[in-house]
């Protein structure tokens, strides 16, 4: 419900915005009501055990096509317009200011998959579109809190620089899948640099 969304105090109850993460007065952590039987139980495994175990494979590569699709899927308004700009620069009836207004609104409608691909495992309970929908979440080890967006960024960060290495990318693509699959906890080269690890919340519930 709406009220469960809204960010309060664990301590005292007290309301805060979004931004506030602790609460100025007994110090406790910020976090809506519909969030924090995830993270208590993400805590409470974390004690008990050390450690997550690592996540399905399957479930981590599913994840992946979904996500891709969802940001294939919000490109679609930018192509739109990118697609009707070119046309209309073309055509012998059209303006061609107009055309050259449609391929920059396009252009401005391409940060959606550009925002959705940087900012997408700080969504919710640090959970993509994608992992959503197959029960993976993204945990930040520092605090065993689920992903934040800052986090999110710097892992998408990592990943797109290591596939950007110049003369080498045909060769660095592979390292971060190789790391996935090879790893006893499937953290990736991201992974490491922002201290996060894709888990199965799934498995952490039954286990609770």
């Amino acid at each position: 419900t709406e009220e469960k969304l809204i960010p309060k105090c664990i301590r005292c109850g007290a309301v805060y915005s979004s931004e506030t993460k602790f609460c100025p007065i007994d110090g406790g952590a910020v976090i809506p009501e519909a969030f924090r039987n995830t993270q208590n139980i993400i805590s409470n495994f974390s004690r008990s055990s050390g450690f997550f175990p690592k996540a399905p494979l399957g479930s981590r590569f599913g994840a992946y096509l979904l996500d891709g699709l969802f940001g294939l899927l919000l490109a679609i308004p930018s192509l739109i317009f990118i697609i009707g700009g070119i046309s209309s620069i073309e055509s012998y009836y059209s303006r061609r200011d107009e055309g050259i207004g449609l391929i920059i609104v396009g252009a401005l409608f391409l940060a959606l998959p550009i925002v959705y691909g940087f900012i997408k495992d700080g969504l919710g309970e640090g959970q993509s579109w994608g992992k959503k929908i197959v029960g993976l979440m993204v945990v930040n080890l520092d605090n065993n809190t689920p992903c934040n967006k800052g986090k999110s960024f710097l892992r998408a960060l990592i990943s797109g620089l290591i596939v950007a290495v110049p003369y080498l990318n045909l060769l660095t693509m592979w390292i971060e899948p190789i790391m996935v699959l090879a790893t006893d906890d499937g953290r990736k080269v991201a992974d490491k640099v922002a201290n996060t690890q894709v888990i199965d919340i799934n498995h952490f519930k039954r286990s609770n």
